[in-house]
């Protein structure tokens, strides 16, 4: 089967890609930056790689990449919260328009039968631009699964994917090696946290079997993000440190949810399962002993 990775220089796009190679399954990478992709080969080094450069704002280009593949997997995305609050312009050309783009490409072509979306917590009871654009982007799939029964979309849901650039967690590290003060949005936020490695296996092991139009969230534990701190610290052997109360940032929840409030049946990251401290430590401990490296 042929794979194409949309946003596969990113940490969950290789990540994944380095899964379909581990299995002898060739993957093609589609991003928008060339420079990326040449360290993308370089590290991999497999002939099972390709790469093809363009941006899923470009129609164009994304069908002629689609054309070709029969499985589509899509991580590419704005996802920086504060930024999209202030260009929420952008997080609509690429997590919605860029979407649709894909999306009427694996539709009306006929060789792509499979299309995996990645979203987020944030899309649950959207309150910032990032969560509303890839709600509707939900939205959007949610129809076309209705309107082609004869292929497959899944959507998976993620909290924050710890070992990914865009987590929390090397802040944290680098800030505790420095000695530098750590800046905490609120002492009562919490998360999810799920290592990317086992969001790659979830997809992998479920997106053969799962029905078209499904939701997909893995088993995900949560913390507040001052256990985390703690956690890092206590890995790291630093006995003292700072935290600094930076205030709530523009569209930030203080908890969390995977499922809606307005489902009969929800879980924010304070109800859900929490992780017991020795527990979180442990399961943050490969990760920052990488990163403290």
């Amino acid at each position: 089967m042929s794979n194409l990775v949309i946003g596969g220089t990113g940490s969950l796009g290789e990540a994944f890609i380095r899964k379909l190679i581990s299995q002898g399954e060739s993957a093609t990478c589609f991003s928008r930056c060339e420079l990326k992709q040449k360290e993308l080969a370089a590290r991999i080094n497999s002939p099972l790689l390709k790469c093809i450069v363009g941006d899923i704002r470009d129609a164009s280009a994304i069908k002629a990449a689609v054309a070709t593949h029969e499985n589509i997997f899509h991580f590419a995305a704005l996802k920086h919260v504060d930024t999209l609050e202030s260009f929420p312009e952008e997080g609509y050309k690429t997590n919605v328009l860029g979407t649709v783009n894909v999306l009427d490409a694996f539709c009306y072509l006929s060789k792509p039968k499979s299309y995996v979306f990645s979203s987020t917590d944030k899309a649950t009871d959207p309150i910032n631009a990032y969560g509303y654009s890839k709600a509707l982007a939900e939205k959007i799939i949610k129809s076309r699964a209705e309107k082609f029964p004869d292929k497959r979309f899944l959507v998976y849901k993620w909290g924050n994917v710890v070992g990914s650039r865009g987590s929390v967690i090397p802040v944290f590290t680098k800030k505790l090696l420095s000695g530098g003060m750590i800046p905490v949005t609120d002492e009562r936020m919490t998360r999810f946290w799920i290592k990317i490695e086992e969001a790659v296996d979830f997809i992998y092991s479920t997106c053969d079997s799962s029905p078209s139009g499904s939701t997909l969230i893995p088993d995900i534990g949560s913390a507040s993000v001052l256990e985390v701190i703690k956690a890092i610290a206590e890995i790291l052997n630093v006995q003292e440190y700072t935290t600094e109360d930076i205030g709530i940032r523009p569209g930030e929840k203080i908890d969390e949810r995977m499922i809606s409030v307005h489902s009969g049946d929800f879980d924010s990251a304070h109800e859900a399962y929490r992780f017991k401290f020795d527990e979180l430590r442990e399961y943050l401990r490969p990760v920052v002993e990488v990163m403290a490296k």
